[in-house]
């Protein structure tokens, strides 16, 4: 009866000549698990994976035999058997078998009797020597990041400390939150005694812990290692700017109408403080829609800040009657004829009745004039056109320090 770890669990296991094998349950009783191809002469480690393998052979007849080993899994059973030699050379029962390094080399050898010739042949282990791979540091905690931040890289390294060349066939990141950290690695062959880096980032996107695992996929023994990874998540002081409960973001209106919309600033985890608040409108028309609002809103933490925007458009304007005055043809001949009258009236006499005779020839002259023709006129008007027909987009800034946020407000000019 042989006893070894075959797990790795630290409990001791069992393994019968015969080949039938016993798991420990670490509390003196063991299981039994489906018996191996094979008679069973030493436990050891012959590819250099960790794991114990099983070494011996089988009897097929009282002159013919041979003897091989299979490969353990890891888990207390066994791969294929790999015959060594084959042959009447050793007949009868089966040889002594044993495991050791002959050579120095650090590989298990093997050591088989001849009965016939009643000698020791010893087998050289000629299995390429296996890579071993090491990660520093083994679990990896970042500082606390604010959230929607990205962490500075931070480096694990992947030694190879083993005698054999070690393929990277892939670097990943699993577990809980693996969504919150990411990788870049030059991590491809690595030479016995060489080194490659795996840079870890973490970038929160909620406040509170967060874990994962780096996971290393490589032809080491194990074929995968892993890198335990955490971090906090921290929420950071902000604030939205958005619709009031129940307000529309779009309106319809005639040209000359005005829109009126409510926004609110909502804080976050705490955000007080005063905020800038802007206004800009697209498309560029003339008349252009105008955009009025607070040039800011003090923000109290928990509480959200309302803001009343309103967008004003232009209606078509019509100017008043212009008129203007004419006189006819005759009409500078007759004014200079009456002037040359009554001037002549005055310098002849200056008797006041002579000139009180002549006011009426004047007034009869000038109703003659009128009659004739008179004064004459004519009228014109002009439109100006108000905000034209269309779909404007408003877009509300809302700024503090860093923090820059917007909301989209629609109106439709008809």
């Amino acid at each position: 009866m042989l006893t070894a770890d075959l797990t790795g669990d630290g409990k001791s296991d069992l393994v019968a000549g015969g080949g039938q094998v016993y798991l420990g349950n670490g509390d003196g009783t063991f299981k039994a698990l489906a018996p191996i191809a094979q008679d069973v002469s030493v436990l050891a480690d012959i590819n250099g994976d960790g794991k114990p393998d099983a070494i011996g052979g089988r009897q097929f007849t009282a002159q013919y035999s041979d003897r091989g080993l299979s490969l353990g899994n890891g888990d207390g059973t066994f791969g294929p058997y790999i015959v060594v030699f084959t042959g009447s050379e050793f007949d009868g029962a089966i040889g002594f078998v044993q495991a050791a390094d002959m050579n120095g080399d650090g590989k298990q050898d093997l050591v088989v009797t001849d009965n016939d010739t009643y000698s020791i042949v010893v087998l050289i282990n000629t299995t390429p020597p296996p890579p071993v791979t090491n990660l520093s540091p083994s679990s990896l905690t970042f500082p606390a990041q604010n959230v929607g931040s990205r962490s500075n890289p931070v480096p694990v390294t992947l030694s190879n400390t083993g005698k054999g060349v070690l393929s990277v066939t892939g670097v990943t990141i699993g577990g809980t939150n693996a969504n919150e950290f990411s990788q870049s690695n030059n991590c491809t062959t690595v030479q016995p005694g060489a080194k490659c880096t795996i840079n870890v980032t973490y970038a929160p996107t909620a406040a509170g812990a967060a874990s994962a695992a780096v996971i290393v996929t490589d032809t080491a023994g194990g074929g995968t290692q892993t890198v335990a990874v955490s971090g906090t998540g921290v929420a950071v002081p902000g604030f939205e700017i958005g619709p009031a409960s129940g307000a529309q973001t779009s309106q319809t209106v005639s040209a000359g109408q005005s829109a009126t919309f409510s926004l609110v600033v909502t804080p976050s985890s705490g955000f007080s403080g005063a905020v800038a608040l802007s206004c800009s409108i697209i498309p560029k028309v003339t008349p252009a829609p105008n955009c009025s609002l607070p040039s800011s809103v003090n923000v109290t933490a928990g509480t959200a800040a309302p803001v009343k925007v309103m967008v004003s458009t232009t209606a078509p304007v019509t100017t008043g009657t212009i008129s203007y005055v004419s006189s006819p043809p005759s009409a500078t001949t007759f004014i200079w004829t009456m002037l040359l009258l009554t001037l002549g009236f005055l310098l002849v006499r200056r008797r006041r009745n002579v000139v009180v005779a002549a006011i009426p020839v004047m007034v009869l002259a000038l109703a003659s004039w009128v009659g004739c023709g008179g004064w004459g006129g004519s009228s014109s008007s002009h439109t100006t056109p108000g905000t034209p027909a269309g779909t404007y987009t408003a877009t509300v800034g809302a700024t503090s320090g860093s923090l820059n946020h917007t909301a989209q407000l629609t109106v439709v000019v008809q």
